[in-house]
């Protein structure tokens, strides 16, 4: 309002207020720049967030209260590795040799709690009603970058990752990077029961 009376006074008199800024016009300028840098600030973060947390196969693991009670996923189940490409692209300018390879592993279900082992060791994820369940086994190997590479992988530990849709009989393994918020080589698999 202070800027309107201004401008009308000025103008009253005759001067000429073109190309000139008021005080009252400099701050509320300025106030539009920071609120602008504040909202750009809070936009790149939020978009920073999203991306670091979908660097990975399939959705989140599923609650046990959440978990199939009806013993139609119960079973023994084979994960068939489909062939992938050898040369895979990861963030920034990373390039991930993977084996491209076929292959497969079993998996056992009942009661809606899957059980994988790897290692010896027992591992489990809760499949729900829809058949959507995720694993995320932990590995003793550490990803390090070739050695024609300018940079290097500092937090190299790795994570097996697969999941997807027994339902859909359909699904994804990707040997997740820690450094790469578990990106890595990705496979797709098909699921069968049996």
């Amino acid at each position: 309002m202070e800027i309107n009376m201004k401008s009308q006074r000025m103008k009253s008199r005759g001067m000429k207020t073109r190309g000139m800024k008021l005080r009252g016009q400099v701050q509320a300028d300025k106030q539009k720049i920071n609120t602008r840098n504040w909202l750009v600030f809070l936009l790149a973060s939020s978009l920073t967030l999203l991306l670091a947390s979908c660097g990975s196969a399939g959705k989140k693991g599923i609650e046990e209260a959440d978990k199939d009670q009806s013993g139609s996923y119960d079973g023994l189940w084979t994960a068939n590795i489909q062939r992938s490409p050898v040369i895979q692209y990861g963030p920034g300018n990373w390039t991930f040799r993977c084996s491209g390879k076929t292959g497969k592993f079993n998996f056992r279900v009942k009661d809606g709690v899957a059980n994988f082992y790897r290692d010896s060791t027992a591992h489990q994820a809760f499949v729900d009603a829809d058949g959507n369940f995720r694993f995320e086994v932990p590995l003793k190997v550490e990803a390090k970058a070739a050695g024609t590479s300018d940079s290097s992988i500092d937090q190299g530990k790795m994570t097996q990752i697969f999941g997807g849709s027994l339902k859909d009989k359909k699904g994804l393994l990707v040997w997740g990077i820690a450094q790469f918020a578990n990106d890595g080589c990705k496979s797709k698999i098909e699921y069968s029961k049996g």
